[in-house]
């Protein structure tokens, strides 16, 4: 309490404001007697803010910021903040800035004891694909009692088989009798320690297990032959095709004549 009593000043100065000043206030003068009514002032509402915990990505509490996973798994990670007044708003997003979409994403909060505070969470669920391997994941959490969000992350490290690329080098376009084919083989993939193999017609071609092919001096016999590139990991197998389209001219097959010996006005 501040101010003077002669002078009629009775103001309330509170110092260090704690959540138990989070209340309604109100200035109450008693009556000099039974006869006189006492007065009191209109109420004066005095609104605690309380900065929320740092946020916590609870998967990282046993594998660490890291989280190591393969394509097609159905991942859920939940982001907690708790204790803030008001209740922390919870987003995700990547650390290049990029928005998460919300369409998978749920938010709950939870009043504490007190009545006054929240523990917030927010759970995102996906299913791991290529598009999320290498990406930080950014959980961050606000209310009116921060000036700065708090943050937290975590890596995703999403294992895929290979994908597969097929590029194809003829001479001019098209290849002839007698040109060099030259194919290559580009692959993606998480791990990266790949196997590769090459098929004719779905026969393997020994020993060429590298990201080229090369097919000397083509005949006619390897028009419509199709030529693949498999593709390993400790994920899975991709494979892609080439179907090869040799020109060639026309060949003249030998004509067969039959001679028969008659004897002199014989009929034949």
């Amino acid at each position: 309490m501040i101010g003077r009593d002669d002078e009629g000043d009775y103001s309330l100065e509170i110092n260090s404001v704690s959540l138990e000043d989070d209340a309604t206030f109100q200035c109450q003068v008693s009556g000099a007697g039974d006869s006189v009514p006492g007065i009191r002032s209109r109420s004066a509402v005095i609104t605690v803010l309380v900065a929320p915990d740092p946020p916590i990505i609870v998967q990282t509490r046993a594998q660490g910021d890291l989280l190591r996973t393969t394509a097609g798994t159905v991942i859920e990670l939940n982001c907690e903040s708790n204790g803030g007044k008001p209740a922390p708003e919870l987003q995700w997003h990547y650390s290049d800035g990029q928005s998460v979409s919300s369409k998978n994403i749920t938010y709950s909060s939870q009043s504490l004891s007190d009545g006054k505070r929240f523990n917030a969470e927010s759970k995102w669920i996906f299913i791991a694909g290529k598009e999320y391997d290498n990406r930080t994941v950014v959980c961050r959490t606000q209310n009116s009692a921060l000036k700065e969000p708090l943050k937290t992350t975590i890596r995703l490290d999403v294992k895929y088989a290979p994908e597969i690329q097929l590029k194809v080098t003829e001479p001019g376009g098209q290849a002839r009798i007698g040109d060099n084919i030259a194919l290559s083989c580009e692959a993606n993939a998480n791990p990266n320690e790949l196997l590769y193999k090459w098929f004719k017609n779905d026969e393997i071609i020994i020993g060429d297990y590298s990201t080229q092919l090369l097919l000397s001096a083509v005949d006619r016999y390897m028009n419509g032959a199709v030529i693949s590139c498999q593709v390993s990991n400790s994920v899975g197998t991709n494979k892609a095709t080439h179907t090869l389209n040799v020109s060639f001219g026309p060949i003249l097959k030998p004509h067969n004549e039959t001679v028969y010996g008659v004897d002199v006005n014989r009929d034949v």
